[in-house]
C-alpha cells in the first residue's frame, strides 16, 4: 500500500498471490498478471489501483488454485467483536453478521436453523 496523507488516498502498489514459492497473481503499477494453475504465465489485463484487483478475477478452468483460494476469502466473516453491543435474544434471523456483530444472537439462529 502507498498512502497519500495530503490527499487521504491509498492506492495498491503490489498485490501478489503465491502457492509453495510459485507465483498464482499479481498485481502491480495498475496491470494483473494471472498465473495458471501450472504457474506458467497466463492473461493480463488492467485493474483499478484503488482497490484489490483479486475481487476481478473470473474462474477459469486454468487457474483453479487461485479459485479455490478466493472462493476460500468469499467466505471469510471479518468483524470486530463487541459483546456490549450485542442483543441478547432474536426472534428474527439475519444472514449476514454485522461488522460489529450487534446481531449475533439473529445470525447464530440463522446459522443453526439452516
Amino acid at each position: 500500500m502507498e498512502h497519500d496523507p495530503t490527499n487521504r488516498r491509498a492506492r495498491i502498489e503490489l498485490e501478489q498471490l503465491e502457492m509453495h514459492g510459485a507465483p498464482l497473481f499479481r498485481f502491480g503499477h495498475g496491470e494483473v498478471q494471472l498465473y495458471r494453475d501450472n504457474h506458467s504465465a497466463g492473461p493480463i489485463f488492467g485493474g483499478d489501483c484503488s482497490e484489490s484487483a483479486l475481487a476481478r478475477v473470473p474462474p477459469r478452468n486454468d487457474n483453479t488454485h487461485l479459485s479455490r483460494f478466493l472462493d476460500f476469502m468469499r467466505r471469510v466473516i471479518v468483524c470486530g467483536l463487541y459483546p456490549a453491543r450485542f442483543a441478547a435474544e432474536s426472534s428474527t434471523e439475519d444472514a449476514v453478521l454485522e461488522r460489529d456483530a450487534r446481531n449475533f444472537a439473529a445470525w447464530y439462529r440463522h446459522l443453526l436453523l439452516e
